[in-house]
């Protein structure tokens, strides 16, 4: 499933309006970030249940997880492996690594910038997998990461 980037949403001017105060009452941040922080309020207040990005699989094995991007090929890592590969996001899209490239060979994954935004590049059996996000959503595809790691750790 490829998903179109920068998809206009239509509203009323004042619902703009009140996005636009809302981004400069959270610091400044982006559409994609307040919206970020409205589903998270919804999924903490229970109206959203479960936690999904679109053209993602994230899939706990007894010994690992599996990640998928789109219809792309799916890589395994180690729990461990996991988490490393969710720290490397979060540390690029926090900016706590404000380096261009971190490629980790012991985990199989790679993370890199492109403008604003990231790309994670996963390698497989058959070559490599990619996906393209800015920062906010990056963050979440982190959260899901260790949720996941998280949840069979608890079992």
């Amino acid at each position: 499933m490829t998903i179109k980037t920068n998809v206009n949403v239509a509203m009323p001017t004042e619902r703009a309006f009140q996005l636009r105060e809302l981004a400069a009452a959270l610091g400044g941040a982006t559409m994609s970030e307040t919206m970020q922080a409205l589903f998270q309020a919804a999924r903490n207040q229970g109206l959203i249940k479960g936690h999904d990005l679109p053209g993602v699989r994230v899939n706990a094995l007894s010994d690992g997880l599996v990640i998928g991007f789109d219809d792309q090929e799916p890589a395994g890592f180690t729990f461990d492996a996991a988490l490393a590969l969710a720290d490397t996001v979060r540390q690029f899209a926090n900016r706590t690594n404000d380096g261009t490239l971190s490629a980790n060979t012991d985990h199989e994954f790679a993370v890199r910038r492109k403008g604003r935004g990231l790309i994670v590049t996963l390698n497989t059996v058959e070559g490599a997998s990619e996906k393209a996000w800015n920062a906010d959503i990056a963050t979440e595809f982190a959260d899901l990461i260790e949720a996941a790691v998280a949840e069979k750790r608890q079992k």
